[in-house]
């Protein structure tokens, strides 16, 4: 997946809110310190179109934070989310 330029210093969650890894990537970027903005496709089809065109498939959650972005959250995503605050702190 190509990286998407996100010029704000606050996360862009595109989840379900309920979906466990939701609620994962949740938590650790409010343990963090991480402003997030959290997108529920549900309630957007905005923000559901622009899940689609950024992924090209409805794989959640999309998390994109500066630079970067990763689709869903397991414990590699959250690992290379932990190397990233490191190194942009």
């Amino acid at each position: 997946m190509k990286s998407i330029q996100n010029d704000s210093s606050k996360a862009v969650l595109y989840c379900i809110p309920t979906h466990p890894a939701a609620v994962e990537a949740r938590e650790f970027f409010k343990k963090s310190g991480v402003a997030f903005e959290e997108r529920d496709v549900t309630k957007s089809a905005l923000w559901a179109e622009e899940l689609m065109r950024k992924t090209g498939q409805n794989s959640l959650p999309l998390v994109e934070y500066r630079d970067k972005n990763r689709l869903g959250f397991d414990a590699s995503a959250k690992e290379f989310w932990k190397a990233e605050l490191k190194t942009k702190a």
